[in-house]
């Protein structure tokens, strides 16, 4: 988070220092946070979308096998772990 936020603080500077000659107002500057923070949001949402239906399409089925193997290898019983999974 500390990374992001200074990445906004940088790509809010470098507004003011290159296009704005050098003062910028608040609204201005919250504006254009906010658009590198939408920017930013939507290369993470397109990452995690290919990732997820073209990288990964069953993750959630083999993460799932996965936990319910190792609740079994703990030894706990059928009802626990029934229970657990309709958490």
């Amino acid at each position: 988070m500390v990374v992001a936020f200074l990445l906004i603080f940088f790509g809010v500077r470098s507004y003011r220092d290159n296009v704005a000659g050098g003062t910028v107002g608040f609204g201005r500057a919250f504006a254009v946070a906010a658009l590198i923070s939408l920017v930013a949001s939507i290369c993470y949402v397109a990452t995690w979308e290919v990732i997820y239906w073209k990288l990964a399409p069953d993750f959630g089925t083999k993460y799932q096998a996965h936990l319910l193997d190792k609740v079994r290898k703990n030894g706990e019983s059928g009802e626990a772990i029934a229970t657990r999974c309709r958490t």
